[in-house]
């Protein structure tokens, strides 16, 4: 009978222990799910910071295409207004040199006129 006891004892003691270990496993599920999800929150976090700063690096990245592209512009016009004012000044210079050449066929108009009637005056005395 003593012996019985015993091994009720030891029984029990082993369900004790089954009772423990299955305790500690389900623990150390929880915690280990816990872990895993507090490192996936983890991930989440720095992909979101990381996208964030990829947004602020491709918005730079697009400000500096724009501006680029603004600066282009600019030198674009300023290379035509250049154009035009460079075109205007030889349109103005060729536009005096007509104007020069007009007045010289008109002097010499004026002196072949001026010599002719000298000439017929000459005759006429």
């Amino acid at each position: 009978e003593a012996r019985e006891e015993r091994i009720d004892e030891l029984k029990a003691h082993i369900n004790s222990l089954k009772a423990t270990i299955l305790e500690q496993n389900e623990n150390h599920e929880e915690f280990n799910a816990v872990a895993k999800m507090n490192y996936m929150k983890s991930l989440i976090e720095q992909n979101e910071e990381q996208n964030e700063n990829d947004e602020e690096f491709n918005a730079v990245e697009a400000s500096k295409e724009r501006i680029n592209k603004l600066r282009t512009n600019i030198n674009s016009l300023k290379a035509k207004i250049e154009e035009k004012e460079n075109q205007e000044e030889f349109n103005a210079a060729e536009a005096r040199e007509e104007r020069i050449d007009e007045l010289k066929a008109h002097i010499n108009s004026l002196k072949a006129t001026i010599l002719e009637q000298n000439e017929n005056h000459e005759e006429f005395n």
